[in-house]
């Protein structure tokens, strides 16, 4: 049996130095009677979205936008954290916006929320209803998912619009992380976009790590890429906070060992947002590879500890 203890390091001695490009609006909120400006449209016959915005090692520009509730998030702030930050454009009446909120985005915030920051910014809507123009086609294109699940919602003129357009999209969905509201001069679609529901992985030091025309992306392909970003950085450990050591790569024959403060509860997860193996118990837990039941593969081992604080370490089997 081989056992290695992961070395720990604090994220500021690896993330480098913040550099964002300068702020692209002026971080005032607009008043709610403020009207919203007209748009490009922006036709991508490939239907990918990859080729707008910023591309994969890019630095970023910063940005300030308020959700719904008026409260302020700036993307060089939420960097100072010291997390990655995941940031998704998207409206309601975007379909696979709606799918993928609702079907891979819980997956993706319960296994990473407390290590990367999430944000949704709301921008325009991908398929008002008529006359209004998608933005992606040009023309009037409601979309039969909508009709048949009865979606029909104008563009929005007014602020104010966006805002409860937003809220309604929070609400409904269940949507768990922050979401914000593009500005009235839709500073984000034309930047970061244009895209319906495009994907931005941004490092701590503000640069595109990875990029995704689609939440939704046949895999959880971000799941995987927020795996590597987090292997390279690290958690500030706390005196108290549960320990974990396994070495990296493990063989059938290997322990995973768990030391902790009272109960802790042991997840393992695959690339998949899927929960493969469960145990609980106390102070220190001992657990083989060959118990564990995981075929070859990526895995995050998550102790949650009975204060509530939450370890994470990638496995590699």
């Amino acid at each position: 049996m081989r056992t290695l203890i992961l070395l720990l390091f604090c994220f500021g001695n690896l993330s480098g130095q913040i550099s964002l490009l300068p702020d692209i609006n002026n971080g005032i909120e607009p008043n709610d009677s403020s009207q919203i400006a007209t748009f490009s449209f922006y036709i991508d016959t490939t239907d990918l979205f990859m080729q707008s915005g910023y591309q994969v090692g890019q630095t970023v520009n910063d940005f300030t936008y308020y959700d719904t509730a008026h409260v302020r998030y700036n993307l060089d702030s939420l960097l100072q954290l010291g997390r990655p930050v995941v940031v998704i454009s998207g409206s309601f009446t975007c379909p696979r916006f709606r799918s993928a909120v609702i079907n891979d985005l819980p997956a993706l915030y319960g296994q990473f929320g407390t290590q990367a920051t999430f944000l949704i910014v709301y921008t325009l809507e991908a398929h008002p209803m008529s006359p209004d123009l998608s933005p992606y086609s040009g023309t009037v294109d409601i979309t039969a998912t909508n009709i048949n699940q009865g979606i029909f919602y104008p563009q929005s003129d007014k602020y104010f619009q966006r805002r409860q357009m937003a809220k309604l999209a929070q609400d409904t969905l269940n949507i768990p992380c922050a979401v914000v509201l593009d500005d009235t001069s839709n500073t984000f679609y034309h930047t970061f976009g244009p895209a319906p529901s495009n994907v931005y992985v941004i490092t701590t030091s503000g640069t595109v790590f990875s990029k995704y025309g689609w939440l939704h992306n046949n895999g959880l392909s971000v799941e995987e890429d927020l795996i590597e970003l987090l292997s390279t950085l690290s958690v500030i450990i706390h005196e108290n906070d549960p320990e974990i050591q396994f070495p990296n790569p493990v063989s059938l024959s290997d322990e995973i060992l768990i030391s902790g403060e009272g109960n802790l509860d042991v997840e393992i997860i695959n690339t998949s947002g899927q929960v493969v193996f469960h145990e609980e118990g106390e102070k220190n837990i001992e657990i083989t590879v060959s118990k564990a039941g995981i075929e070859h593969g990526l895995y995050v081992v998550r102790v949650t500890d009975e204060a509530g604080r939450v370890i994470s370490r990638k496995l590699i089997y």
